[in-house]
């Protein structure tokens, strides 16, 4: 059965409860006392937008307007119960040695052991009374320095869990991008006004369009006229300090290693994939993203050194029905590279763009996002290939949305189109300049990459052919596959994304989908499709 995710803020922090679709109201509340230890009648549950939770025990969550990613608030009246000491991790505490004195055993500064006295009158300056007033007003700002509040005896949690009393400002300082979750969390925290108030600080980003407004009442439509209002907004360049993605993790290094190959032996002519898999919390950045990847999809392409085009692909749609049947889902895209100057050219920003308004979300706090990732390998000196994970920022995704960025044929810059007779683009300032180009660099949101040591795949086999390459793979190949794995269950046998593109495209799209289904669910697929299975040639 599918599952929901209900957020639930309280004054310990952001919990996330999984409970599945149909789940009533004393379900939730059971799993709090589970979670937080909160008991029932001690529950006061209040929705996002104000007003608290009513209903009875029996009614489904859908019922009282609860859905996937709902936020409730627990009221801080509630009475939040502290996980019991010996479930905790105890650490042994440092033995402090005796503080010695500050007036007589002080030792001199390494400034004062060069600083000498002064040999002039009270009117007069020295080198020595500078180096003097320069050691004083050092050791003043060391004085006025804000000293940073210790708030860990407020954390009511396991050991295995943070919240925004434990986390030190120097464990996100040294993050290039801080996961989005975490920066809204930090914006609503200087919130001091009640659950059913906004201000600045609970609002998302602001959405920008960088097009002229259509539908003002105050004139004429352009170009017959137009005001401040209607025109578009002005493109600063500013990097995005968050990412919707923190990490992208390969699962399958089979495959990835099987992708490689193929590109080394075809001449290193540029090639392309689609990777599917899921997004899981990644416990290793403050309510982080992870991109898990179960598999690559190669589409019919063509390619040469300088790059790849992907071709009409009339089995994409079996792909996605597989995909979603699996579990699984469409979170990326990956290609060869062998360009060393840039993270991502000009044309490669623009395509990862495109692909990231076409797969847009919707935030809990309402704002629009796209977690489609985009994964590049490139070689290294000694000539093997390293994976990069890369996002287009917000306000990139926005001015390829609106058509404000044209062709250029500099790798290392993205242009402003030309525009059209009687069309008026927005202004792009760079560093508070107006320009016409600017390097990509911009736009460019890095993201983590890498390969578990111990994987655990949701597909286990990898020895089936690949689509889309050099030759067509045919019934016998099937055939082949199933004998080489007879001896496993029919769910392991069939564990294989390729194997079951290929049942979708030779059997039928449906007895792929039960198959994937029993996939996924780790049960044996019908006996009917059992025999069918077995007669291919």
């Amino acid at each position: 059965m599918a599952e929901i995710v209900i957020r639930i803020h309280s004054k310990t922090g952001r919990s996330r409860i999984n409970l599945p679709s149909n789940a009533s109201l004393r379900t939730l509340q059971n799993a709090i006392v589970e979670r937080l230890h909160v008991p029932i009648n001690k529950q006061i549950l209040i929705k996002e937008k104000g007003g608290p939770l009513k209903g009875q025990p029996h009614q489904l969550l859908s019922a009282l307007g609860i859905y996937n990613g709902s936020i409730l608030n627990l009221d801080a009246e509630a009475e939040i119960a502290a996980v019991p000491v010996s479930k905790q991790m105890t650490m042994p505490l440092p033995e402090l040695s005796p503080q010695k004195s500050t007036e007589k055993e002080a030792k001199k500064t390494p400034e004062d052991e060069y600083i000498r006295p002064c040999r002039h009158g009270p009117r007069e300056r020295c080198i020595n009374c500078l180096a003097r007033e320069d050691a004083k007003r050092k050791e003043e700002g060391k004085d006025n320095e804000p000293q940073k509040e210790d708030r860990t005896w407020l954390c009511q949690h396991g050991p295995d869990v943070k919240c925004l009393n434990c986390l030190q400002d120097n464990f996100v300082a040294g993050i290039k991008h801080e996961s989005f979750g975490h920066f809204m969390a930090v914006k609503r925290s200087k919130c001091e006004h009640s659950h059913d108030a906004r201000c600045p600080n609970c609002l998302p980003p602001a959405e920008t369009s960088y097009k002229i407004k259509e539908d003002c009442n105050k004139h004429p439509p352009w170009p017959a006229s137009i005001c401040n209002s209607c025109m578009p907004a002005t493109a600063v360049l500013a990097r995005q300090p968050y990412r919707h993605v923190d990490y992208v993790q390969l699962m399958n290094s089979t495959e990835m290693n099987s992708f490689v190959s193929y590109w080394q032996n075809k001449g290193m002519q540029q090639r392309g994939g689609f990777l599917y898999g899921y997004y899981a919390e990644d416990p290793n950045y403050p309510d982080g993203i992870r991109a898990v990847v179960e598999t690559i999809y190669e589409p019919p392409q063509i390619g040469d050194m300088n790059g790849f085009q992907f071709l009409d692909d009339p089995d994409e749609v079996y792909a996605d029905m597989i995909a979603e049947a699996l579990g699984l889902e469409k979170i990326g895209w990956l290609f060869t590279s062998i360009n060393h100057d840039e993270f991502l050219s000009s044309h490669e920003i623009k395509k990862a763009a495109e692909f990231q308004q076409q797969h847009i979300v919707e935030d809990p706090s309402g704002y629009k996002v796209s977690k489609f990732v985009t994964v590049v390998l490139k070689p290294t000196d000694d000539g093997s290939l390293t994976p990069h994970a890369y996002m287009v920022s917000d306000q990139g995704q926005a001015l390829v949305r609106d058509n404000v960025l044209g062709d250029s044929d500099s790798r290392r810059h993205l242009v402003k189109r030309q525009p059209k007779d009687r069309e008026l683009l927005p202004t792009i300032l760079c560093e508070n300049r107006p320009v016409e180009e600017f390097p990509p660099d911009w736009l460019i949101v890095s993201l983590g990459c890498g390969s578990p040591i111990n994987p655990m795949r949701i597909l286990h086999n990898t020895d089936f052919p690949i689509e889309n390459r050099d030759r067509d793979i045919t019934p016998s190949d099937m055939k082949s596959y199933l004998n080489k794995h007879k001896n496993e269950p029919w769910f392991r046998r069939c564990s294989n994304f390729h194997f079951l593109l290929q049942v979708a495209k030779y059997l039928d799209p449906d007895s792929a989908l039960a198959a994937a289904d029993a996939v996924s669910k780790e049960r044996d697929i019908p006996r009917g499709l059992q025999d069918l299975l077995n007669s291919i040639q």
